[in-house]
């Protein structure tokens, strides 16, 4: 009898306690559990959230964040088009998916997102800087130089946006400039792999070998998995007449997956 009664008691607690879990508590939840990476989860608890209370913005807003970095752009995208239906002045919210529209190929869309977060928030620098890279993914240079303009008069210390228009200004053949502009990028944010990559592109490209050497240097430090920069630092140190350490690069370039690298060492590590 004893047995019975204590298991009653344990039936009614756990019966007690799922009852007792509001929205709140599991949006709590879902934010926990996505602190410490379990994304999988912590949607499961969003889910819950937004079953009790099918108006929760910011179980909506954190589901969607934890979608996109779970790759699931689709079901981000839905949870954006949620959050701007419960408020439709919201400028990030158009911003964001504009970024997961861009994930999935959809440019035209993503342009008509930073577009809305622009005239929501005209001194947005986010929404100016991912407008400029888009236009820039799409040959116009000019018009992306035009965005990312504004984007570092608003926030004049914007390392991404003076990168990109250091990548806007190396399209255009301004290759001074551009190396002006990764300068101030990696004076702002050292740890900038991608500023240091390009830099070093330029750098190549003028025939300054050795600055463009450390450049690539640096890349690798920062992305030691990354066949592109391997590739680049051995030809130029081939430039420099260092055979043995071009053949060192392009070898760890061919074997984490560079088809060039492998056509050069054919041509000149025989």
């Amino acid at each position: 009898m004893a047995k019975r009664f204590l298991l009653l008691i344990l039936i009614f607690s756990i019966y007690f306690e799922c009852v007792g879990q509001t929205a709140a508590d599991y949006y709590k939840s879902g934010l926990e559990k996505s602190n410490w990476g379990d994304k999988q989860g912590a949607i499961r608890d969003y889910n819950k959230a937004i079953e009790i209370n099918p108006n929760y913005a910011e179980a909506y807003y954190c589901r969607a964040h934890a979608k996109f970095a779970i790759s699931d752009m689709e079901g981000a995208i839905l949870d954006f088009n949620k959050l701007i239906e419960i408020n439709p002045k919201d400028s990030e919210t158009y911003n964001v998916r504009g970024q997961a529209k861009l994930k999935l190929g959809d440019k035209e869309g993503a342009i008509m997102d930073y577009n809305k977060a622009i005239e929501i928030n005209p001194n947005y620098a986010q929404a100016y800087n991912n407008r400029g890279y888009v236009k820039l993914t799409n040959n116009d240079a000019k018009g992306a130089i035009t965005d990312f303009n504004k984007a570092i008069e608003i926030s004049p210390q914007f390392s991404a946006a003076y990168a990109n228009r250091g990548k806007a200004k190396y399209n255009m053949h301004n290759i001074g400039a551009s190396i002006l502009d990764f300068n101030k990028a990696i004076e702002l944010d050292p740890d900038d792999a991608i500023a240091h990559s390009c830099r070093g592109e330029a750098n190549y490209s003028l025939g300054n070998y050795n600055e463009a050497l450390e450049d690539y240097t640096k890349t690798i430090k920062f992305l030691p998995n990354n066949a592109t920069a391997y590739y680049n630092r051995g030809n130029t140190k081939f430039r420099l007449g260092d055979k043995e350490g071009a053949c060192s690069d392009w070898s760890k370039a061919s074997e984490l997956g560079s088809a060039d690298a492998g056509s050069s060492i054919a041509e000149h590590c025989k």
